[in-house]
């Protein structure tokens, strides 16, 4: 996703794959950095990753 950018409608199934196969990655490694910006985006890929599913 570009930044600045929205994200809209359903995900293709390259960047679905992608995400799912990366989301617990992500939730290792955001959590701890002690950043404001990080928590955010660690909650969204959540989000974006339970939608996906």
């Amino acid at each position: 996703m570009r930044k600045g950018r929205p994200s809209t409608g359903a995900l293709g199934e390259r960047h679905r794959e992608g995400l799912v196969r990366l989301a617990p990655v992500f939730a290792k490694v955001l959590p701890a950095i002690e950043d404001e910006y990080a928590a955010e985006y660690s909650a969204h890929v959540r989000d974006m990753t339970a939608l996906a599913a």
